[in-house]
């Protein structure tokens, strides 16, 4: 009996969290890889530290699927997102991890789910758990890519004059200027540029459309971003930087 209860005590020490010295240690070299841009290793040390730390595991967990965003593992992100709000989240954890795994969503193609998060985030009191101009300019896109071209626009021309200084007022008024999700095949310095660069375009219909900086050359017409991604792999075997706009 005494060698049973002597080897469960073992057990028990072998299975236990680790000591809160180890927990901090995991905790800082999650932050270090981070900052450094060391998406892949910071997973690792966050995925660690969130079972090490019952307190922190939301913060955690959203930080992990920050991580996971930053190498495009969406999938794996959109469970990270989720489980951090199933982990008693305070309210601004909870906001970032409905507004990160809308980008995640937005990865895989599911943008309707992507929207929705977005929608939870906007509707909600906002504080500073995010940046507003960066949550107003993603919401846009995001109803545009969904389908929702009329209010998308809507959205990116209240964005613009709200935030008129923006670093991403350039990016909203080239997205302002195309009348629906499209393929974006290449950019032109200007006017008489774009026109040499499609004369020599093969297999796809191209046409310019004019920003604030440069002029973009694209092609097709799409409901929305989920159309565009049917016919996008046809394009890029002949322009393989090609990509989805807005």
């Amino acid at each position: 009996m005494r060698r049973i209860v002597v080897f469960s005590l073992f057990i028990a020490g072998c299975t236990s969290n680790p000591p809160k010295e180890d927990s901090q240690k995991l905790k800082l070299d999650a932050e270090e890889a981070f900052l450094k841009g060391e998406y892949g290793r910071a997973a690792d040390s966050y995925r660690k530290y969130a079972d090490t730390d019952p307190a922190d595991k939301a913060w955690a967990l959203l930080q992990l699927g920050k991580s996971l965003n930053g190498v495009e593992l969406w999938e794996k992100a959109v469970k990270a997102f989720s489980d951090g709000m199933a982990s008693r989240p305070s309210e601004p954890e909870k906001l970032q991890c409905l507004y990160y795994r809308a980008i995640a969503h937005g990865g895989l193609g599911n943008y309707r789910e992507s929207l929705d998060d977005l929608n939870a985030v906007a509707s909600a009191p906002f504080g500073s758990a995010l940046r507003e101009d960066e949550l107003r300019y993603r919401h846009a896109l995001a109803k545009l890519r969904a389908g929702d071209w009329r209010g998308g626009q809507a959205a990116l021309k209240a964005f613009a004059a709200a935030f008129p200084q923006s670093p991403m007022i350039n990016d909203a008024k080239d997205r302002m200027a195309l009348t629906s999700v499209c393929i974006l095949l290449a950019r032109a310095r200007d006017a008489a540029a774009a026109k040499t660069l499609i004369a020599g375009m093969k297999g796809v219909a191209a046409q310019a459309v004019a920003g604030p900086r440069d002029v973009m050359i694209i092609t097709g017409s799409f409901k929305n971003a989920t159309e565009a991604r049917v016919e996008l792999p046809r394009v890029q075997a002949a322009y393989k930087d090609a990509y989805i706009v807005p």
